[in-house]
């Protein structure tokens, strides 16, 4: 049994803690360490680490200054020993079957990657399947469950072998940039349509943050300069990745965040959106919904004026 490293940051999580490592130690499968971050919590998470440490050694406990989700999940990257890594959050928990099920299936199929579906809990109940996708990009471009890491094993050698990170001082995106990066290298994915991950949702989470929102156009250059790194024009899988990329472009960036941008310094923040977005070189239709969607968030009282100068083609990032 190949080992698998589960990362695990930890922020202020002593009200979720206890549910969600349970829920690890309850795992068929057994050949794991769990690597528990203490990002600079105040509270008594640590403590509570401890205590499931001293009874069982898979636990491995990591203390260190407040660093963010990203840098955390790099350093617990660094510390894996496992060929295989995955990723937990603090309030999330797991069927007892996860492990065990996606990676049996990801050796028998000589998969590079292995996903499951994603049962949402909070106020609402979602259930976030697919159908028994195994090509990488049908999967990609179905968008629903390529935006979060803790729903897939990777390879720690590939993740290794392409520098895959995760991107620092971002809150939102950086699951989906990650994500993304990986199944562009891999070769193969195996997918069981069963919602294995349980997501809490809490009203305290990122995607509730217009603040944050910026975020993710930082990611998606990252994912861009990655494609640019790796991939060439004349590459036989290049006009797959850009249509994949821009198609989760529309999707995150533009139809998920200029949703709910701040309200104040409108003009500073859609200037800051350009400047990022400038040198990626995006299809006709996303970069017109691109320049619709950063005049109507700039310019909000002049939405018919605005209309009017895409149609004739007058504006331009």
């Amino acid at each position: 049994m190949k080992k698998l490293s589960i990362i695990m940051p930890i922020f202020n999580g002593e009200k979720y803690l206890d549910k969600s490592i349970t829920s690890v130690l309850n795992q068929k499968y057994q050949n794991f360490e769990l690597i528990c971050i203490i990002d600079g919590s105040s509270d008594m998470s640590i403590n509570i680490i401890k205590k499931y440490a001293e009874k069982d050694k898979r636990i491995v406990v990591v203390e260190q200054n407040n660093q963010g989700v990203s840098a955390t999940r790099n350093n617990g990257i660094k510390i894996a020993t496992g060929d295989y890594i995955t990723f937990l959050d603090q309030d999330d928990f797991i069927d007892e079957n996860m492990y065990n099920e996606m990676i049996e299936k990801m050796e028998k199929e000589y998969s590079d990657i292995s996903i499951c579906g994603i049962e949402v809990l909070g106020n609402t109940h979602i259930i976030r399947n697919l159908d028994n996708i195994q090509e990488k990009y049908a999967f990609i471009n179905e968008g629903i469950l390529i935006a979060s890491v803790w729903n897939k094993i990777f390879r720690k050698d590939l993740i290794e072998k392409f520098n895959i990170k995760f991107l620092t001082g971002t809150q939102i995106g950086e699951d989906l940039d990650f994500a993304f990066r990986y199944l562009l290298i891999a070769e193969k994915i195996s997918y069981i349509n069963k919602p294995y991950y349980k997501y809490i949702l809490h009203g305290n989470n990122n995607l509730f943050d217009s603040d944050k929102r910026i975020s993710i156009f930082y990611c998606m250059k990252n994912s861009y300069d990655f494609i640019r790194t790796h991939f060439s024009e004349q590459c036989s899988e290049y006009s797959k990745i850009m249509i994949a990329y821009n198609k989760l472009f529309c999707q995150h960036a533009i139809e998920y965040a200029f949703c709910n941008l701040p309200k104040k310094n409108r003009k500073k923040i859609s200037n800051l959106i350009k400047n990022i977005c400038a040198d990626i070189q995006l299809d006709e239709r996303t970069r017109y919904l691109l320049i619709k969607n950063i005049l109507k968030y700039k310019f909000p009282r002049f939405e018919k004026l605005i209309n009017l100068l895409l149609k004739e083609n007058k504006y331009d990032l």
